[in-house]
Formats: C-alpha cells, sequence, structure tokens
C-alpha cells in the first residue's frame, strides 16, 4: 500500500521575497501502539501476546537506560539508536566544561539493508482539482 503524501507550501526562510516552493509530507493516518504491535509480532512467532507485550515493556525500560549510559543501543538488521550531544564551541579543550552542552537528542542510524527497502516504497501523490 502506498504511504500518501500531502504537497505543502514552505517559504524560503532565508529569503521571505522569494515565492514559497512546495513540499511533500507523508501523512500518517495512524499509530501503531504497543498493544497492536504486539499482537502483530505474536502472529509471527511462537510466543504468546502477553509474552511479546512484557519484552516490549521492559524494552522501553531499558532502551534509556542504555541509552543514557551512552550505549550504542542495535536492533540487528533494523537499525542503531544512540545519544548525541550539541554543545557551544569553546576557544580551548581546557576551557570547555558542561556548561558548553546545550542539548542531547536520540539518534537512529538504519542499517543499509532498511536504507534500500525504502527506496522501494510506493507513495501516492493526492489528487488535484
Amino acid at each position: 500500500m502506498p504511504i500518501k503524501l500531502n504537497i505543502v507550501a514552505r517559504p524560503n526562510p532565508l529569503n521571505r521575497e522569494e515565492p514559497a516552493r512546495y513540499y511533500a509530507n507523508a501523512v500518517h493516518p495512524s499509530t501503531m501502539g504497543v498493544e497492536e504491535l504486539a499482537r502483530q509480532i505474536a502472529k509471527r512467532c511462537t510466543l504468546r501476546e502477553s509474552d511479546v507485550r512484557g519484552a516490549l515493556i521492559a524494552l522501553m525500560d531499558v532502551l534509556p537506560d542504555e541509552l543514557c549510559k551512552g550505549s550504542i543501543v542495535s536492533f540487528g538488521e533494523i537499525g542503531n539508536f544512540y545519544v548525541n550531544v550539541s554543545s557551544e564551541g569553546a576557544n580551548s579543550a581546557a576551557e570547555f566544561t558542561k556548561g558548553n552542552l546545550t542539548g542531547a537528542k536520540v539518534v537512529f542510524q538504519p542499517t543499509k539493508k532498511l536504507k534500500k527497502q525504502l527506496l522501494l516504497i510506493d507513495y501516492s501523490l493526492p489528487t488535484t482539482a
């Protein structure tokens, strides 16, 4: 089933005088929660739905803990999660302090296999009147 797209106009943030350009946005008609994810996984293996749900809930506990320790969390052929930080520059390494840190974010890095799968996605453009 193709991923539906909306086409939206966006102004150039560097030059508001230029005409807006049009870009694609993916439409997300639904969200798959833990319950549905557990049902789908249980259909594909010998585990019961309740066992899968328990494992997913445990994963939701373990993943943030490991990321906060600085670990890269690998999901095999899907990809890796890790934490990246941003900071303000200092004049020297000796002058750099924790005060230079401005934030942290979780990054997902897909595997080459997943990236290849993404190239096969079918898209559905909106119909114009």
